[in-house]
């Protein structure tokens, strides 16, 4: 899958290092922890564009 979209989001100093925590925790980056989490939502209803 090609990623071709930027998300850039604030976040509070407590849930950036929830976030950092928990990517070294899986090992993985925390941009693939929120893909993850992404990836759990309800599948997009495409022609509501």
């Amino acid at each position: 899958m090609s990623r071709e979209k930027m998300l850039k989001i604030r976040v509070s100093d407590y849930e950036f290092e929830q976030l950092r925590q928990e990517a070294q925790k899986q090992g993985v980056s925390m941009s693939d922890v929120v893909r993850k989490y992404i990836s759990k939502l309800p599948k997009p209803d495409i022609t509501a564009g």
